[in-house]
């Protein structure tokens, strides 16, 4: 029946013609199998080949157009991952969110690419966009939860390492900023360890990094409180 070509949609008696018509008389092979099939089957037993073998096909179709159109999606995903990415860029807005874009802002950069005109329709389109910004949305958020979590350890292992360093104790200042001006008030005196934490590196990143004053200052009381407790 491949070598037919029948169809998932075709009746009985249309499969029958494909195999005895006109057409068919100068192909031996086909006659062949034709006439072995009608000695070896009934009718029924031959429409219900026909059946079932109309149900793999369709299923088999239906598997095919299902996983071109995933093709084409993630296709589509990819361009806009790329257009997107460089019109924020372009435009300095990659810190404000794919949120500051619309659809029409990218669609004439968009249609220069044979992955636009792969999808079937303006509305499936702006569809795939609408998903793209969301999911955009959300990886941005894990992102900006990540770097907040990486900050908060890092501030906390970097007080560690100064308390054991006995930079800081239970008599430094109440806040993250009077314990850092207090370091650079020292920084040009005889203290070598509180100028050389002041001059580092990871001091700088941490002065200037994602976590606000006041979440410094939180992370910071509470470490000193702890060191008072464990006194």
């Amino acid at each position: 029946m491949c070598g037919r070509e029948v169809s998932p949609l075709q009746k009985w008696m249309e499969v029958v013609k494909l195999f005895t018509g006109k057409e068919c008389s100068k192909d031996a092979k086909t006659v062949a199998i034709w006439e072995a099939c009608e000695s070896a089957l009934t009718t029924g037993e031959r429409k219900q080949a026909l059946a079932e073998y109309q149900t793999k096909l369709a299923k088999d179709l239906r598997n095919k157009e299902r996983q071109g159109r995933q093709r084409t999606k993630e296709a589509f995903l990819k361009l806009l991952t790329d257009v997107v990415n460089a019109e924020m860029v372009s435009r300095g807005s990659e810190n404000r969110g794919v949120e500051s874009l619309r659809y029409q802002d990218v669609e004439r950069l968009l249609q220069k690419d044979e992955r636009y005109h792969a999808v079937e329709s303006d509305e499936m389109r702006e569809l795939l966009f609408a998903e793209f910004a969301e999911e955009y949305r959300k990886r941005e958020e894990r992102r900006k939860q990540n770097e907040f979590r990486d900050a908060q350890d890092s501030f906390v292992a970097f007080l560690k390492e100064l308390a054991e360093k006995t930079i800081l104790n239970c008599t430094v200042p109440d806040s993250w900023n009077a314990f850092v001006a207090s370091l650079r008030s020292s920084s040009g005196g005889g203290d070598n360890d509180r100028s050389l934490v002041s001059n580092d590196s990871r001091f700088t990143t941490l002065s200037s990094s994602v976590l606000k004053t006041e979440e410094k200052d939180f992370l910071f009381k509470n470490f000193v409180d702890g060191l008072i407790r464990s006194e």
